[in-house]
């Protein structure tokens, strides 16, 4: 009867571990093209697990360095939701990459603590696309980041500018 007992608060929690719900940020996307150096739409991301408090610096690397995607499943790095609590580790597992976006089973933590979810980002860009890098910073409170994104597409490597715009 113990292990029963045991068996049904596991999967009570993992039922609500799986069914929690995040506040995200949703950020209008923007790149400039390397040819022309214009502006040009780049999706909308979903990034973030804080109601209220969107990030104000993020930066990661797939797992090859960002030099390349060798389809590398984790990419790690730091975001930054409060100046007070400082950089918090990054660790974004490929969830789905599909036709549309390319998601992310997002998790945080804070020096040698376990790693918590921070839900699920999406990096939507087009399927030939994949998000290998980012370096971004706000300087108004998460409202706009602007930084530098590298991507794959069709087999090179590209780095570029972006401006992700808080809807």
């Amino acid at each position: 009867m113990k292990n029963f007992i045991i068996g049904l608060a596991i999967m009570a929690f993992t039922f609500v571990a799986a069914n929690q719900t995040f506040a995200q940020s949703y950020y209008d996307v923007t790149i400039t093209t390397i040819v022309t150096k214009e502006a040009v739409a780049f999706g909308t991301w979903i990034i973030g697990g804080r109601k209220n408090q969107p990030p104000i610096e993020i930066r990661f690397a797939s797992g090859d360095g960002a030099n390349k995607n060798d389809g590398a499943k984790t990419s790690m790095g730091q975001v930054k939701y409060d100046q007070k609590e400082g950089m918090l580790g990054l660790k974004l597992l490929v969830k789905n990459q599909n036709e549309y976006q390319n998601q992310y089973s997002a998790f945080t933590k804070k020096g040698n603590a376990d790693w918590v979810s921070d839900g699920t980002w999406f990096l939507v860009t087009e399927k030939t696309f994949t998000l290998v890098k980012l370096d971004g910073k706000s300087s108004d409170g998460g409202k706009n980041l602007v930084g530098k994104i590298g991507y794959s597409f069709n087999g090179k490597y590209y780095e570029t500018d972006f401006k992700a715009v808080l809807k």
